[in-house]
């Protein structure tokens, strides 16, 4: 048996232990925070010429650390479960240490959290992580983070910045629950803690191991359900990987290494029925193991490189199911990394049909409009310096929303709200 049939042996065989979730109505992901990113929005050439060393050295980090990032936080972002006949709310994003408010497309911003000048990099600066917007729009969550003096804290408002609550809270991701009454976050005590939308810790999750810390980066995920808390450790033996906690205090479950519901960049559609994941390829599979095809396939690489295909960084199912958006890496890791543009797609699943919306050393999709008809986007030019931007599904009335903001996410709202 080959290594590309063992995995879809393997693949068949995890996802018949999910098939009991196909009528849910959730966006999920199969993922979490362990996901690393073995294929990386990496440039093809590097250059040590004496005026440009400096950029290239700084991007190279931006990027490694955006793309893992953004592998790790597939898994947050991707386990929203949107209201039904929703309808485009407000923006919500990060700048300068602060949390603002805008309409949808960047105007009229409002500052809802705003750093301590005199504190600002030090105690009293907000920031915010993959989605913000609770999967019912009614609340949004950032976080105030902490150093060595000042613990890190998290706080849920309303839209508007009132009704603030706060409370303890370490890691880079509020992990919202599928039925948005409730959030997962890392402790300093290296738990997890589960508070309700009025601060109260309803849960605190103990962790296996936690005589090591966790994978960088790692936050916790909740599963489509919203019973159990996915999250990965990191130790030198056989109990490192994925683990199912659940909410209700019952026995973790470690999941096998091997097992491809443990793989980077896997997603479910919004209807419960089909599962995406990145193989070398973007690969689209029913949740009883069926229809295996792959909707975007990768291009062969020289042989120090692993060739041009889907970045491990997000892919995000549209509302209808019918396109997913992607970031196309135009090099992978294997050779001498250097600058180069990737591009942000979407692809048809009924014709297969690619579309270029955009190009940049660095473009991540981060949210799709209710209606399936625009993007957001951030986007990281050559000195490193992040920007959100909205474009047409067709790649048309490409916007520069907010300048210089460093994550952001789309209110949906239902439609009689």
């Amino acid at each position: 048996m080959n290594d590309q049939t063992d995995f879809e042996a393997r693949l068949r065989a995890a996802l018949d232990r999910y098939a009991g979730h196909a009528a849910l109505q959730v966006d999920a992901t199969a993922v979490v925070a362990a996901a690393t990113a073995r294929r990386s929005i990496m440039p093809r050439t590097w250059s040590l010429a004496p005026a440009r060393g400096w950029a290239s050295f700084v991007l190279l980090g931006l990027l490694l650390a955006a793309v893992i990032g953004g592998a790790l936080l597939v898994g947050a972002r991707l386990f929203q479960s949107p209201p039904p006949h929703a309808v485009l709310g407000r923006l919500a994003y990060a700048l300068d240490g602060d949390i603002y408010v805008a309409e949808w497309d960047g105007r009229n911003p409002v500052r809802i959290a705003a750093a301590a000048p005199h504190l600002r990099g030090e105690c009293r600066t907000y920031t915010a992580d993959g989605p913000m917007w609770a999967p019912d729009g009614r609340h949004l969550a950032y976080r105030e983070e902490g150093n060595d003096s000042c613990p890190g804290r998290v706080s849920i408002s309303d839209p508007d910045g009132r009704d603030v609550v706060s409370f303890p809270g370490a890691g880079r991701i509020v992990a919202w629950s599928p039925d948005a009454t409730r959030v997962a976050v890392r402790t300093d005590t290296d738990q997890i803690g589960i508070y309700g939308i009025d601060g109260v810790r309803r849960a605190l999750i103990d962790v296996p191991r936690r005589d090591v810390l966790f994978r960088p980066y790692s936050d916790p995920v909740w599963s489509p359900e919203g019973r159990s808390i996915l999250l990965s450790i990191e130790v030198p033996d056989a109990d490192s990987g994925l683990w199912e906690l659940p909410v209700d205090g019952g026995t973790p479950r470690h999941l096998a290494s091997d097992d491809p519901l443990s793989g980077p960049g896997a997603a479910f559609s919004h209807d419960g029925t089909s599962l995406s994941f990145v193989s070398d390829s973007l690969v689209v599979i029913g949740l009883d193991g069926s229809q295996r095809r792959v909707v975007v396939a990768a291009e062969p690489g020289a042989a120090s490189q692993l060739g041009a295909g889907p970045s491990y960084g997000p892919h995000l199912w549209s509302p209808g199911d019918d396109r997913i958006a992607f970031t196309w890496s135009r090099d992978r890791v294997g050779g001498a990394p250097g600058p180069t543009t990737n591009d942000l797609r979407v692809v048809d699943l009924a014709s297969g049909r690619q579309t270029t919306l955009t190009t940049g050393p660095l473009v991540e999709p981060l949210a799709w409009s209710p209606e399936g008809d625009r993007l957001l986007f951030r986007r990281t030019d050559e000195l490193g310096i992040s920007s959100l931007w909205s474009i047409n599904a067709d790649g048309s009335n490409v916007r520069l929303l907010v300048d210089g903001a460093t994550n952001g996410d789309w209110q949906w709202l239902s439609g009689g709200d």
